[in-house]
């Protein structure tokens, strides 16, 4: 893994995201990453996951052309929360100039109009 500052994401396969945090160490077919609040501060002591469900961060190119129906990754974190943004798996359910709605696949969110960007 080549990722710039250690930056990497870990999907986590029950809320269907990827949730942003530093590679520390790799261990065979693991890597030991260590997440932290949107402050910087640690949100505790690093965790090993498998190899397969790490991935270094996308780099973002546009511009892109959004259908509906289309697999998408939002980008979102609950107002107030001292989380990081993750990246959520939703489709397009409609557009509308620069706004999509979308319905989030993790089935806890309802769906919810979002940017492009």
């Amino acid at each position: 893994m080549n990722a710039k500052n250690g930056l990497v994401e870990v999907y986590d396969p029950a809320q269907r995201c990827f949730i942003p945090g530093y590679l520390v160490d790799i261990e065979k077919s693991r890597v030991q990453v260590r997440f932290e609040l949107a402050d910087g501060k640690s949100a505790g002591p690093p965790k090993w996951f498998e190899w397969s469900t790490v991935r270094e961060v996308p780099t973002v190119k546009g511009p892109f052309q959004l259908t509906e129906g289309q697999a998408v990754e939002v980008s979102y974190v609950e107002e107030g929360s001292s989380d990081p943004a993750a990246w959520w798996e939703a489709k397009i359910v409609s557009k509308k100039g620069p706004y999509c709605k979308v319905h989030f696949l993790c089935g806890s969110f309802p769906d919810e109009a979002v940017e492009e960007d």
